[in-house]
């Protein structure tokens, strides 16, 4: 009897032109990453990671224009690979995150133009607060219509981002809301001896800082809310985790604490890398505090990861966040350069009946909106 060997089918293939980890303090590193394990699963992924393993520091000086510069020089080194990869084969996707700056913004649409009639499916992921300021601009319209013209789709994190970028057609916007990688996925089990640990803390709390160390994501009000909070006996810990853009607001920073005597409830921990770490941060936590200012901010992966770990969440009423957070619900929703309003949001919500309540929500709400089943069900449908 003659067996027939199946013939097996090349898989498509798809490009990403993107930044990867390191850092993992970025949201957008992590979700490229996770996008690229996601779409592993049907296409094979040619990468081009354009990240310089640092993140771009807040002020203008000699360390952002050496990351700029560096960055430019990553991006023209991929753009010649693929040209060439192009000119060989047909590609049947293109991912790219375009950021919410205006020499980015006309770089992706030479890029766009340059690939347009090479791929099938060209998408750009937009992550940055900041784009719809971009997309108006008047004096680079030309290439503004250009990138319209040759992406497949432009795919946002939430319906608010999605709503504030205008000159886009409808059936060229999708959105699809964040997710987290599966490394920080809490189960049923650990959620329920999280909630277990927080009935023996009495009022003793945990609290979480994660995220980039940077002024405008509200750092210094979470400390000014722990001071006040430890003063009236209420603070065990309080953790902040996220890598330093300098070494002056480090030191500053060590300064309050040292000075205001929470050497002893304040952990500096800074960038860490390792997903298990995080996820035990998260374990620990009674309330997840990031009340951010920050202009370019969309939809904090963060505080998707604290929602899934059952952590009722104190933020501001900012970007996308009021998507994510229904006040008194799975958390509260507290006004920007406000530590005493961040006290007031946690003494409000720290019995343990409240407590237990919104931890319980803080998780549904992330399973019914922000699941990684239907992330990914959503993402590989984008480049069907």
């Amino acid at each position: 009897m003659e067996i027939k060997e199946e013939s097996i089918q090349p898989r498509n293939r798809i490009i990403m032109l993107a930044l990867f980890p390191p850092p993992f303090s970025s949201g957008e590193r992590i979700l490229n990453q996770m996008n690229k394990e996601i779409l592993a699963q049907k296409y094979d992924i040619i990468s081009f990671n354009v990240s310089t393993g640092f993140l771009n520091p807040d002020r203008f000086n000699l360390l952002k224009v050496k990351n700029q510069i560096s960055t430019l020089f990553l991006y023209c080194k991929a753009m010649l690979s693929i040209q060439q990869l192009i000119r060989k084969e047909k590609i049947h996707g293109f991912y790219m995150v375009t950021p919410g700056s205006v020499f980015g913004h006309i770089r992706d649409s030479i890029i766009f133009s340059l690939v347009s009639t090479k791929v099938t499916t060209k998408i750009a992921f937009i992550q940055n607060g900041h784009i719809a300021n971009v997309f108006q601009k008047k004096w680079h319209s030309h290439f503004t219509n250009k990138f319209i013209e040759h992406a497949s789709y432009f795919v946002f994190t939430s319906k608010g981002l999605k709503e504030k970028v205008t000159g886009i057609t409808e059936n060229k916007k999708q959105i699809l809301y964040n997710s987290i990688d599966t490394a920080l996925i809490f189960s049923a089990i650990e959620l329920q001896n999280k909630r277990l640990l927080y009935n023996k803390n009495n009022n003793k709390l945990h609290i979480l800082y994660l995220s980039n160390m940077t002024p405008s994501k509200g750092y210094m009000d979470v400390a000014l809310a722990v001071l006040a909070l430890h003063k009236k006996g209420f603070i065990q810990v309080a953790n902040f985790v996220g890598e330093w853009l300098s070494d002056e607001q480090l030191l500053e920073f060590k300064k309050f604490v040292l000075e205001n005597g929470l050497s002893d409830i304040v952990q500096i921990h800074g960038k860490i890398n390792d997903r298990q770490k995080i996820k035990l941060f998260y374990s620990t936590a009674d309330f997840f505090v990031l009340p951010t200012y920050y202009s370019h901010e969309a939809q904090p992966v963060s505080i998707l990861e604290a929602l899934n770990a059952g952590i009722p969440v104190i933020a501001t009423n900012h970007a996308s966040i009021p998507e994510m957070i229904m006040d008194g619900y799975n958390g509260k929703l507290v006004s920007k350069k406000q530590p005493e309003a961040i006290v007031a949001a946690i003494e409000s919500s720290m019995s343990p009946d409240i407590w237990l309540q919104m931890s319980e929500h803080a998780h549904h709400s992330f399973e019914q909106k922000f699941s990684r089943a239907a992330y990914e069900k959503k993402l590989l449908a984008l480049f069907e």
